[in-house]
């Protein structure tokens, strides 16, 4: 599955936020253990639309949905595993 949104601009920061919150279906918080990031938002299908942090590294980045789950590390559809586990999940 190839990201749809990874090279999606806009025109305002309104904009933008209003995209997000009509796309997100997950938005998930990271354990922290030193990493420059602690949450993902991410569609339907585990496209990866935004971090809060090391945007132009994580948005279009693709995870297996069954693997977006609390106590868990997710998994990218290339079956390689991010290193830190999901702590909540709005």
């Amino acid at each position: 599955m190839k990201a749809k949104y990874k090279n999606v601009s806009f025109k305002s920061q309104k904009d933008f936020e209003k995209w997000l919150k009509k796309l997100t279906k997950y938005h998930i918080f990271f354990e922290f253990k030193g990493q420059d990031f602690l949450e993902w938002f991410i569609d339907e299908r585990g496209e990866i639309l935004h971090s809060d942090l090391q945007s132009w590294v994580w948005n279009g980045k693709m995870l297996k949905t069954d693997s977006i789950k609390l106590g868990k590390k997710p998994v990218f559809t290339d079956g390689k595993q991010l290193n830190y586990k999901i702590v909540k999940i709005n």
